[in-house]
């Protein structure tokens, strides 16, 4: 809305696309609006979208006001497949609407020409699947379009979902290239044939990892007689970004951007650099250069795009480089994919932590000098016969350096079964799977070996059905919930959703939190990574919605009595630390400590949670919480949870309060946590 001037909006994505621009409302309203009418627009991507005000004449001046609303409507839409074959098929868009909005949405293909690809309809209602085809490929070359969905009535907006098809020729690799590099090519036959591009075109592939605000360059360079190369940059999300034919000197080199000047990327991901000939004539040997402004830079990556690890083989080492100025320290997270949701008896290529491997992710701390450090990979040899699987492991979050390529690399596990078998009943792969479920990580010699003993020399039946409870698979396994070690990790992470935030942690938050304070840490590795977790947990959304303005000194008394209230009990007015505890405060003496700053509001959170009255509150809730989250890698069922809650805490006909026992039997011998390794 403006006085005196004729405003003209550009709304902007993260990637550096117009979205969509409006001059007029209508024709008797000057005013603008994106979109146009009552609708709202369908944000295509999560980051920072930048809105342009300018006005529809040069020169223009005068006052404004602009309005950014959000009625809480979100579409959602994913595809079953996005990569076909030459011969084609079908697959099938899932979409989901919630919140006050209308519900009905429209779909599009984009490029219009593209008619290879055909959705079942145009429109849609609320959660609905919608059916799409794509047709025979004869050409040589691959292909790729966009199904959009959500677009608003000028065509802007919408989810981008693309599609990709293999051309006769067969589909372009992939070669890393990181910053400061130059990498040897040469176009000819027994390259792809570009699928942006068409075919004929034959086409040489690169991708690099860059950050959002990252500026960049890219110089082909070929000597006379060679390619006349073209230049294409493709964003995270497959859309292309910029071409060039002729800006990289020499009359026919080419360079992203023209000149000496460096691009902006918009967003962080992996980006492909494709380089073709200006016609489809043009073959011969090339060079590619990558820079960043200011010259190379410092850069983490995977030493191998794909490892390859044999299914009897019990852990992978994967390498990770820094290469650059190695001369600081410098951090990365990591984390593997891990599709829980699996069913471990389905053969499909894509293995999963339920059943395959183990569950890992953390952060890599670079000394200063340090260049290369390994992760460790935990394989496990279930009896199913599913053939090679797949999973990746995926680097991000750098500190004192940016992502290189590869930051993904896709892990191949190779079957070594052809008959269907179950390991679960031997004893070593027993004992080595609590490690991995409840500790994530490998056993100590000492003691796998102490463990493995007490069950094979339990009588009657090595620990199995019917052995003595005294040394029986419910004594071992109980052993590793009751553990020092699991006490001062994953009990001690839980005790923060359901103290603090009043609820129990759902899986998917609870094994990220276990995996970074997990393995085998230094006391200041472990003081380092306890620090950093409390620190994240109180910058959560949940935490601060309920404790902000409480974490200054002045507040202290209100955040201990908001502590107390969401966890549901009182702390003592005095309190005295045993051995073996950690310090021990009545509750006045905190508020104190707070008051007086010798604690910050994270050490009085943690301080908080480890009292022995916030111990003891949830430790039946945790523990049998752990038993879904450790046996069976989901999360519970709310009535079976609470059923489980009471008996334990109340006891229910001969099973008497406390009896574990009694319930770490229904888990271990149970069907669901049996058919994690086989048949």
């Amino acid at each position: 809305s403006t006085s005196g001037v004729d405003p003209y909006l550009f709304l902007i994505a993260p990637d550096g696309y117009v979205l969509s621009q409006n001059d007029d409302i209508n024709d008797f309203d000057t005013n603008a609006r994106i979109p146009t009418g009552p609708d709202t627009i369908t944000l295509p991507q999560t980051g920072v979208y930048t809105v342009e005000a300018t006005s529809f004449s040069r020169q223009q001046t005068g006052t404004y006001s602009i309005t950014v609303s959000n009625p809480g409507c979100t579409l959602n839409a994913t595809a079953s497949v996005q990569q076909f074959g030459t011969a084609g098929g079908s697959g099938t868009i899932s979409v989901t609407v919630s919140g006050p909005c209308s519900n009905t949405f429209t779909l599009e293909v984009t490029p219009g020409s593209a008619g290879w690809l055909v959705p079942t309809t145009t429109s849609g209602s609320g959660n609905v699947n919608i059916n799409f085809t794509v047709a025979n490929n004869p050409g040589s070359a691959g292909r790729r379009a966009f199904i959009l969905v959500g677009t608003g009535p000028d065509g802007s907006g919408g989810i981008r979902i693309p599609i990709t098809q293999s051309g006769s020729a067969g589909d372009c690799t992939f070669t890393a290239i990181s910053f400061g590099q130059t990498l040897n090519g040469s176009l000819g036959a027994g390259d792809c044939h570009s699928p942006v591009r068409g075919n004929g075109f034959f086409a040489d592939r690169y991708i690099f990892n860059a950050s959002a605000g990252q500026k960049i360059a890219i110089q082909t360079s070929a000597a006379a007689g060679n390619p006349d190369t073209f230049l294409t940059l493709l964003g995270p999300n497959g859309v292309v970004l910029i071409t060039d034919d002729d800006s990289g000197g020499g009359q026919t080199n080419s360079r992203i951007p023209g000149g000496d000047r460096f691009l902006t990327l918009g967003v962080t991901g992996t980006y492909t650099i494709e380089v073709t000939g200006f016609d489809t004539s043009d073959v011969g040997a090339y060079s590619v250069t990558l820079t960043a402004e200011g010259g190379a830079s410092q850069t983490v990556q995977f030493s191998q795009l794909t490892p390859v690890v044999n299914e009897n083989q019990p852990t992978l080492n994967v390498n990770v480089t820094r290469s650059g100025n190695t001369s600081g320290a410098a951090t990365v997270n990591y984390a593997t994919g891990d599709n829980f949701g699996a069913n471990c008896a389905t053969a499909n290529g894509l293995a999963s932590a339920k059943c395959d491997f183990n569950t890992a992710g953390g952060t890599l701390r670079f000394a200063a000098g340090e260049a290369s450090k390994n992760i460790q990979l935990s394989i496990v040899n279930d009896g199913y016969v599913e053939g090679n699987e797949t999973f990746t492991l995926t680097l991000s979050n750098p500190t004192g350096m940016s992502l290189g390529s590869p930051a993904t690399a896709t892990v191949m596990i190779v079957d070594n079964d052809s008959t269907a078998t179950n390991p679960f009943d031997n004893n070593a792969f027993f004992v080595r799977q609590q490690y991995l479920d409840f500790l994530l990580r490998e056993p100590d010699t000492g003691g796998f070996n102490d463990w493995l003993s007490v069950l094979n020399n339990c009588q009657p039946n090595q620990g199995g059905l019917g052995s003595n409870p005294a040394c029986d698979r419910v004594h071992v396994s109980s052993g590793f919930f009751r553990s020092t070690e699991f006490g001062e990790r994953g009990y001690w992470s839980y005790r923060y959703y359901h103290a603090a935030l009043g609820r129990r942690p759902q899986f998917a938050e609870f094994v990220p939190d276990l995996r970074r304070l997990s393995g085998f840490l230094s006391p200041a590795e472990e003081e380092a990574q306890r620090a950093a977790f409390v620190a994240d947990f109180m910058g959560r959304t949940e935490f601060t919605a309920i404790y902000g303005g409480l974490t200054n000194a002045a507040n202290a008394a209100q955040f201990i009595a908001t502590l107390e209230q969401r966890a549901g009990v009182t702390l003592p007015a005095t309190a005295t630390t045993q051995p073996g505890q950690p310090p021990q405060f009545g509750r006045q003496e905190l508020i104190n400590l707070m008051q007086t700053g010798q604690f910050t509001a994270a050490q009085t959170l943690r301080a908080f949670i480890e009292q022995k009255v916030v111990f003891d509150a949830f430790f039946f809730r945790a523990f049998v919480a752990m038993q879904y989250f450790g046996y069976l890698l989901r999360d519970p069922e709310d009535a079976g949870y609470n059923d489980w809650v009471d008996v334990l805490t109340n006891g229910r006909g001969a099973v008497p309060p406390g009896d574990f026992r009694h319930l770490i039997f229904g888990f271990v011998w149970s069907v669901e946590y049996r058919q994690r390794f086989g048949p």
